[in-house]
């Protein structure tokens, strides 16, 4: 959405329903806009309550189908307020990964003329709340829509592909545990990334708890990204540590990686700027850190993200995820050299087909002994949100094989993301927003 346009509609209808209401819908757009996604949903929350929105009102809405992502094609028409707020609640219950509500809304706003591909967003809503069957008819409907652009049927058979999966046999792993790490680990609002540091028994991770980097009163630690390490010894893990400033900011810091040789890669983002998150490099002498320094061009682009890294057990090869131009379609897995002194060479390369998809695909782990790639994506025939795939290279070929869903228990309805295993491929973490 064009916020010219909406600055136009508020002018020409605040007679309507009050410009008050107006404003909510606007600054809402601006937080949906920044992916804030909550803030956004609280305003969008307040206008679709109020009766005065249900009016004859109109929104010029240069609308895509696909929300800004897959498709090509726009077409400027004209929405009903009401409508819009209900498909941006949905879309923001969809993106806070509340898919019960979701589910509710979507059922509605599929019926829309103005949202027809909304019963994509439902089916999908469906899928991960464990209702695969009907899901499956959803998806069979969206797939055989005339409106359907081809893009979005291609995403919709792959959903149906993962609900096939999640009832079949093969979706059990067996011989494999699953077990929730204890309460130091997930103190807080949020913990993930978990990343070997040096070796096995020496990992860091993500975390947003109290006790965090903050510069100002005002800003709440819990709600913050910082990294911290910890060290298993005597076959227990220590305390846990945060690693300070100049390493962690006041800003989101996440996603580590180490080379080895005393260079950290992490992810950083603000708040401000949700769309645009950039990949940094940290030195450190003896746990001590200089200032980090953002990765050129080469790795990050001005307007996209690129987030998400891991390194080669050698340090060669930096894998990383990223939304820039050049891609397959949503995030895809690129890599790039590294020189002695940690540094990216040449150019970054898309890993391609088959690893990349139209959907997104995330968190790379490469696995030097069995030559495996683990990455997660929300496409082929994933259970639901993003699962865990393996894909071997076949050196023989110089090329990946068809990745493989690794099945539950690894793998659930949610989110599954960040996996990664010890040499002998026996015991790992994944993260997980899973009941």
């Amino acid at each position: 959405m064009k916020i010219k346009l909406l600055i136009a509609f508020v002018a020409l209808t605040a007679w309507t329903f009050g410009q008050s209401k107006m404003v909510w819908i606007q600054q809402a757009d601006k937080y949906y806009a920044k992916q804030d996604y909550a803030n956004a949903l609280a305003l969008y929350e307040l206008a679709l309550n109020d009766e005065s929105v249900k009016g004859v009102a109109v929104l010029p809405y240069e609308y895509q189908l696909t929300n800004q992502k897959f498709g090509k094609a726009k077409k400027k028409i004209e929405v009903p307020v009401h409508d819009y707020v209900r498909h941006q609640v949905a879309m923001c219950q969809m993106n806070t990964f509340d898919y019960k509500r979701a589910e509710e809304h979507f059922k509605t706003t599929k019926e829309l003329p103005s949202f027809e591909s909304d019963r994509f967003y439902y089916a999908n809503a469906l899928k991960n709340n464990g209702k695969c069957e009907e899901a499956v008819v959803q998806f069979d409907l969206f797939i055989h829509a005339s409106y359907s652009p081809d893009s979005m049927k291609h995403l919709a058979q792959q959903g149906k592909s993962g609900c096939e999966f999640a009832t079949s046999d093969k979706k059990i792993r067996p011989g494999v545990d699953v077990q929730l790490m204890d309460g130091s680990f997930n103190a807080g609002t949020s913990n993930f990334a978990t990343a070997y540091f040096g070796s096995e028994d020496k990992i860091m991770f993500t975390s947003a708890r109290a006790g965090g980097v903050i510069l100002s009163p005002e800003q709440k630690s819990e709600f913050l990204c910082d990294l911290y390490w910890v060290e298993k010894k005597d076959g227990a893990w220590g305390n846990i540590s945060n690693f300070g400033r100049p390493l962690n900011s006041a800003q989101h810091d996440a996603g580590s990686a180490y080379n080895g040789n005393n260079v950290i890669y992490y992810t950083r983002w603000s708040d401000v700027n949700r769309t645009e998150k950039k990949i940094y490099l940290a030195r450190m002498i003896d746990m001590k850190f200089f200032e980090a320094n953002e990765l050129d061009a080469k790795v990050n682009s001005i307007g996209y993200s690129s987030m998400q890294p891991f390194v080669s057990k050698d340090g060669k090869t930096l894998y990383y995820s990223s939304n820039k131009p050049g891609g397959k379609g949503g995030f895809d897995i690129w890599k790039i050299d590294l020189d002695e002194g940690g540094n990216p060479l040449g150019e970054s390369i898309n890993l391609g087909y088959p690893v990349n998809s139209i959907a997104d695909e995330v968190t790379p782990f490469f696995h030097t002994h069995s030559n495996t790639l683990f990455f997660s994506s929300t496409g082929f025939n994933a259970l639901g949100g993003l699962d865990v795939f393996k894909s071997d290279f076949e050196e023989d070929k110089e090329a990946y094989a068809y990745p493989e869903n690794l099945g539950e228990p690894i793998n659930s309805t949610r989110d599954d993301v960040y996996f990664i295993m010890d040499e002998k491929l026996e015991y790992g973490f994944v993260s997980s927003d899973r009941a």
